[in-house]
């Protein structure tokens, strides 16, 4: 037996979920909850009738004025099809319609009588007469108890309906369903499966079927971005289908950067911590540890990369249909969660090396320091710290405790007629309103969305679950909720973010400036020249490799940045953008970073492609890779 739907003490009803939103008022309000929980318009199914004059669009009669002007323009016609004729019968109703004689509109958003009368005047652009099943005698059974049998064409025994006011017969306003019952022409296309066979919606050219469910939607609503079906096949479909990754060029970079970046800091991570555990000096050792952690966050990048790829090609063509259980699933979360604790260990690691680096450089020129067991604690504990700073600000907006700023919405699943995809908290006390009235609170939280929604609904088949959608579903990727406007609850927290983002980018700018300036001044102070020379050398390396960090992070987060400004303020929709800098721009810096901070990977990618070139019978490349001592490498910015 199926659940039910309890509807207000007022009406002392159930409704089978059956029955559910099928667009007659079982309940009272039935209709009036289920238009606010889908978003559904309002439809006029019934032109405008003064007796027996029935005005059609823009002839509807309104202020004097206009209907002077109008008048000249539209035209009364008596409504009859071609090619019937029926013994006896007068036609109930005299049309008004524009008076041109090519006249003809697009009815796709027309609905009910006037459809009908449009479509069979041949005033319908593209929709062909709706009334082909023939009206016999024996139609609408037990229906119209004062009909009068007479002849159609002098061949078929039919009957008409008699008007007292009028005392006339006719046959206008029934329409024959398939399966024997009538229904008036307002029930015809007006998206409700009247007929309860479907033959009074399924050849209009006015709405789409849902696939399985088989309830009938506006044509508009089709391709919209919005679930009205409830086996989503409104929007996925032949004509709107997508993908988790819906561009190819997209998809085809995720890849690509996922396996390089996991294989580059995969490679990176076990070399610096063994430097590290050999490091003699102060210096190294501090450069060192935090490369690893650096090497360690994009690592983690590199996982979620490889992680959406592969979830990219195991929902394949059917992710559109799998979308929302993807959106509101522990994986979707997880991914993000690995994604922003990634990107957050290596900005802070890298804030605190430039920082721990421009505050010893002055030390590292003149005499290194050794390795001190209060300096391994030192470092080992901010390492520690940058984790789990990182890890908790991720895990932030999963804590039930703050859902009603991180929360998006709410999913009941597919089995649920009343709520199609997911509502957030404005649609959603919009539907508790039309079902209790006023709410008395400004705000509803979700736990108070959560037992009203339950109270809807009967307890006898175990209720209706309730799934949320996190913070990090908000997009396909599930990745951090960069685009906020102004209202929304998150907006303080995603620009928290976005502040630590620039000012790691001032901070590392600034103090790599810093140690700039300071080796200059302090390099030629060194008296013995070949230590002067090698300094000199380092500096131009440091210099390089700072100078290629700052400018990856420029590039991939500050216009990234900027365009989350344009979209807060409402001056530009950048949610298109959403995957490719989600995908493709942002994450560059992790397969750049071990490129920049390791000259081991860069000294293996050299061998490799002499390797290539040998093998391809290109000319012989012998690389020459110049030893270079620990000690005066460990003042590098990197640690290499």
């Amino acid at each position: 037996m199926s659940r039910g739907l309890s509807l207000l003490p007022l009406y002392q009803g159930i409704v089978e979920f059956t029955e559910l939103c099928d667009g007659k008022d079982s309940c009272g309000n039935e209709n009036h909850v289920c238009q606010k929980a889908r978003k559904s318009s309002t439809f006029f199914t019934s032109p405008i009738k003064r007796g027996r004059e029935v005005s059609i669009l823009h002839c509807l009669k309104g202020l004097d004025e206009l209907d002077r002007e109008m008048s000249s323009h539209c035209a009364k016609t008596s409504f009859s099809l071609d090619g019937h004729h029926t013994l006896g019968a007068t036609s109930t109703y005299e049309l008004i319609i524009p008076s041109h004689v090519d006249w003809k509109t697009d009815c796709t958003h027309i609905y009910g009588a006037s459809y009908v009368f449009l479509s069979c005047l041949n005033k319908c652009s593209k929709s062909p007469c709706i009334l082909t099943n023939p009206l016999r005698h024996d139609s609408c059974k037990d229906q119209y108890r004062n009909r009068v049998y007479s002849l159609s064409n002098n061949s078929r025994l039919t009957f008409l309906l008699r008007d007292r006011r009028y005392l006339t017969y006719h046959q206008d306003n029934i329409f024959p369903c398939k399966n024997g019952k009538c229904v008036s022409y307002e029930q015809v296309c007006n998206l409700v499966d009247d007929c309860k066979d479907g033959s009074d919606e399924i050849n209009c050219t006015n709405n789409f079927q849902c696939r399985v469910t088989k309830d009938f939607m506006p044509t508009t609503k089709v391709c919209d971005g919005i679930f009205d079906c409830l086996d989503l096949s409104d929007e996925c479909n032949d004509m709107c289908g997508k993908k988790m990754i819906n561009d190819l060029w997209v998809e085809a970079f995720c890849w690509v950067l996922g396996i390089v970046a996991i294989s580059f800091n995969t490679f990176t991570l076990p070399v610096t911590l063994k430097d590290a555990l050999e490091s003699k000096t102060s210096e190294r050792f501090t450069s060192c540890t935090f490369l690893f952690l650096i090497s360690l966050g994009d690592l983690l990048v590199g996982v979620y990369m490889g992680t959406i790829s592969v979830f990219n090609v195991y929902y394949g063509r059917d992710y559109c249909l799998e979308q929302l259980e993807w959106l509101v699933s522990p994986s979707c979360s997880v991914v993000g969660v690995l994604n922003s604790s990634g990107i957050a260990i290596s900005v802070f690691s890298m804030s605190a090396l430039s920082v721990i680096r421009a505050t010893n450089i002055s030390k590292s020129i003149h005499l290194p320091v050794p390795v001190s067991r209060k300096k391994i604690f030192q470092n080992v504990f901010i390492g520690v710290m940058v984790v789990i700073v990182s890890v908790v600000s991720s895990i932030i907006p999963l804590i039930s405790r703050f859902e009603d700023y991180f929360v998006n919405g709410l999913y009941h699943g597919s089995n649920v007629p009343l709520f199609v995809g997911i509502s957030n908290k404005v649609d959603r006390k919009k539907v508790l309103e039309a079902y209790y009235g006023k709410v008395g609170v400004a705000t509803l939280t979700w736990d108070m969305i959560r037992k009203l929604s339950s109270g809807m609904f009967s307890k006898d088949y175990g209720g209706v679950d309730h799934r949320k959608l996190q913070f990090y579903g908000n997009d396909d990727v599930c990745v951090f909720k960069y685009f906020v406007k102004v209202d929304d609850p998150q907006v303080v927290f995603v620009w928290a973010s976005h502040s630590m983002q620039i000012a790691a980018f001032l901070l590392i700018l600034i103090t790599y400036i810093s140690i700039q300036r300071k080796s200059a001044e302090a390099i030629p102070n060194v008296a013995d020249k070949i230590t002067k020379k090698v300094l000199e050398k380092r500096s131009a390396k440091v210099q390089r490799k700072v100078t290629a960090i700052i400018l990856t992070d420029f590039l991939s987060w500050i216009p990234f940045i900027f365009l989350c400004f344009l979209h807060t303020a409402e001056l530009f929709d950048a949610t298109k953008y959403y995957q490719i800098f989600s995908l493709v721009i942002n994450p560059i810096n992790s397969v750049i970073n071990p490129l920049v901070l390791n000259s081991k990977i860069a000294e293996k990618l050299m061998i490799l492609k002499a390797f290539a070139k040998r093998n391809l019978g290109k000319r012989k490349i012998n690389p020459v890779v110049k030893p270079v001592s620990p000690d005066i490498e460990m003042t590098n910015m990197s640690g290499r």
